[in-house]
């Protein structure tokens, strides 16, 4: 008898009772044929296509499962530095008080025709810039030239309180502040200073209510966000947007870590309203 090694390899037909295709050495030609003449039933063809059909599919699948974990790692590698578990399109959490999100109205005067009018859009600051795109660019344009301007200042000076004609509304009075708020993530404070220059530059005003405890996006880009919450019982509504810029300009000075690169925070005033600066999906 020849070494085992050097046996040749058969199939033996499907088991039924035990569902596995079995393998055994077969020592002599004369065996080899008669298991063959045996083998090839259809039975047996049958059971081999229906495993060898069965072992592709789960090589498919393996590579699915592999091919899904590959893109999440990808997707978190390319997530942003500053995250949080959960979006805040229906509520934010600060300390032992939940904020409702609800829309934020703006009204902007539109004159490019005969009997100027007022536009009363809902959403962020990108909303309505686009919304005075479409039904006055030449507004939209000179809104862009002055947006450009004050980011410019930002960049280099840290505060808009200097440009002519911008903060020439009511003062409101800061109070109370929290920074590094549990639960939020800080986003970048250069998208913040563009996300300012945008709310200084639209003319209008921002109205929010009424409260207690609502709040509203009034812009986000680049996963920087800027709400403006209402504490009172009636319907709040602000000189201009450029007031909530102001609240988000005393955020970065007094919370902002690591080079002023990222921030989160609230900024209270005392006549009932608050700004807020930090991550949200956008």
């Amino acid at each position: 008898m020849p070494p085992a090694a050097f046996f040749p390899l058969s199939l033996l037909p499907f088991s039924r009772k035990t569902n596995k295709l079995k393998i055994r050495l077969l020592p002599n030609i004369s065996q080899q044929q008669e298991f063959a003449s045996s083998m090839f039933t259809h039975e047996a063809v049958a059971s081999i296509c229906f495993h060898i059909l069965t072992a592709h599919r789960s090589i498919v699948q393996l590579f699915n499962i592999l091919g899904t974990a590959l893109m999440g790692l990808v997707l978190t590698q390319a997530a942003p530095a500053c995250h949080i578990s959960s979006s805040s399109s229906e509520m934010i959490v600060a300390g032992n008080k939940t904020y409702a999100i609800v829309p934020i109205q703006w009204t902007v005067q539109i004159n490019n025709t005969e009997s100027p009018y007022n536009l009363t859009i809902e959403g962020t600051k990108q909303d309505v810039f686009h919304s005075i795109t479409r039904v006055d660019p030449d507004a939209a344009a000179n809104i862009n030239n002055t947006v450009n301007a004050i980011t410019t200042a930002l960049f280099a000076n840290h505060t808009s309180s200097a440009i002519p004609g911008i903060h020439d509304d009511a003062t409101y009075t800061p109070i109370n502040h929290f920074c590094n708020v549990a639960g939020w993530g800080r986003c970048s404070v250069d998208r913040l200073y563009q996300g300012i220059a945008y709310l200084d530059g639209v003319p209008g005003q921002p109205s929010n209510g009424p409260g207690p405890g609502t709040c509203g996006r009034v812009s986000c880009s680049y996963s920087a966000a800027i709400f403006w919450c209402n504490d009172n019982m009636e319907t709040k509504v602000l000189d201009s947007f450029g007031s909530i810029g102001d609240g988000v300009e005393r955020i970065i000075d007094v919370c902002s870590v690591g080079s002023r690169a990222l921030v989160d925070g609230q900024q209270f005033f005392s006549d009932g309203w608050n700004a807020i600066a930090r991550y949200d999906a956008c």
